[in-house]
């Protein structure tokens, strides 16, 4: 039998979690990130070691390694900005969240499934607290967001013990699902809880990310030149529209 909850309980509760989730400040962390991809012209499967560093909630750099010591990318972001180094390509992409979301070159890296469901926000994603409605079923409770403002809408999956997210899926206004990302492996960081396995898919660009958080340290002085990417002075600086119209040529360039 499914545990009642009252609107005014329920608020409470979330109310709850979002101060324990504001205990966390600052992190670093290493990961795996396992990306599989495929379409009609390009099948893609990569492993990458990563470092990521965060400021929350508005600065967040990551470092992916294939191997070596050389970083196959290192991707800035503060607020809604991006910055994008390539090494291999000795490359430097600048935009915004929203330009980069459909790049080809970005997909290829798979780095578009991060900048989609940026994992700074799903460590330390506080609930919707204010225009949402709500649905107790078996599975749990589904915390909805409201979409009068926006061109895409996400629901939450809480479990019903524990009160943490467990599912989250991202709509357009016509209902199709965008994005799905599963939470698990919750363990404690500092006054919360958050997840170390995050799986992340879409249908719409056909990726599926795998990420295990193996170490997580939190609330720790970060030094300013953390979030600052050193380039070389011959770095070719490419516009946005410039690097999607050059993959689209060549698709299955190194």
């Amino acid at each position: 039998m499914q545990p009642s909850f009252s609107a005014e309980e329920l608020e409470n509760r979330i109310e709850q979690f979002n101060q324990r989730r504001d205990s966390i400040k600052t992190f670093t962390m290493s990961l795996t990130m396992s990306i599989s991809r495929v379409n009609q012209r390009l099948s893609l499967s990569k492993c990458f070691h990563c470092e990521a560093v965060c400021d929350v909630p508005n600065r967040f750099r990551m470092k992916g390694y294939a191997g070596g010591t050389v970083p196959a990318f290192d991707l800035l972001m503060k607020s809604r900005k991006i910055q994008l180094y390539l090494p291999t390509r000795n490359e430097l992409i600048r935009g915004t969240r929203s330009r980069f979301k459909n790049l080809a070159i970005v997909k290829k890296h798979g780095i578009s499934a991060v900048l989609d469901a940026n994992l700074a926000d799903l460590f330390v994603q506080k609930l919707p607290s204010k225009e949402i409605f709500w649905e107790a079923t078996a599975d749990g409770i589904w915390l909805y967001s409201d979409i009068s403002h926006s061109h895409s809408w996400q629901r939450t999956l809480l479990d019903f013990k524990t009160f943490l997210p467990v599912r989250q899926e991202v709509f357009s206004r016509t209902g199709q699902m965008l994005l799905e990302v599963q939470f698990a492996d919750y363990r404690q960081v500092e006054q919360t809880y958050c997840p170390f396995k995050l799986d992340i898919s879409s249908t719409i660009d056909n990726f599926m990310i795998k990420i295990v958080i193996g170490s997580v340290r939190a609330n720790i002085p970060i030094a300013g030149g953390a979030f600052s990417i050193h380039v070389p002075d011959d770095v070719t600086k490419v516009p946005p529209r410039q690097v999607e119209t050059k993959i689209q040529e060549s698709p299955d360039s190194p």
